[in-house]
């Protein structure tokens, strides 16, 4: 099977919608010059993609059985190429949504950690200073309790 590009694909799609169409309505309806819709038939024909037909002022070309085999395989392939395609960009659209949303949830788990430490340092800080008041009430005491054992007797 000879390769032909996109463009010489729609040129056969062309010939396959419209048997006996000739250069000048191709050129007419692809707005190009005829002399390119010519050089663009050429492989075509080569291929044998199409039978050429003689008017007496131009060519006519209608599709033949390669063609049109040709034209149904490139459809597949195009129609397949599309899947394969669809399917890369949606695995790795999938892989960066992920990939966000794991950094926004661990954004906002940072944060959250941050206002959680803050309320823990007050808390721990109350802590301290109910201790360091608690702790110094209580070596009055033993201090008192200490000197008494000792003979010593606070003058009051």
């Amino acid at each position: 099977m000879h390769q032909l590009t996109k463009t010489e694909y729609e040129l056969l799609s062309l010939v396959k919608n419209n048997p006996g169409i000739n250069t000048c309505y191709m050129s007419r309806l692809r707005n190009e010059p005829n002399n390119v819709i010519l050089g663009r038939m050429q492989p075509i024909v080569m291929a044998l993609y199409v039978q050429i037909g003689f008017e007496p002022n131009a060519e006519n070309y209608t599709l033949t059985a390669e063609g049109l085999q040709a034209l149904l395989d490139y459809e597949i392939n195009k129609r397949s190429n599309f899947w394969v395609i669809f399917e890369d960009r949606f695995w790795k659209t999938a892989t960066l949504l992920i990939s966000v949303v794991a950094l926004i949830i661990s954004f906002l788990s940072y944060y959250k950690s941050q206002a959680t430490e803050q309320y823990v340092k007050i808390e721990i800080i109350r802590d301290i200073k109910a201790t360091t008041i608690g702790a110094q009430s209580q070596n009055v005491s033993e201090s008192r309790n200490l000197l008494e054992k000792n003979g010593i007797q606070e003058k009051k």
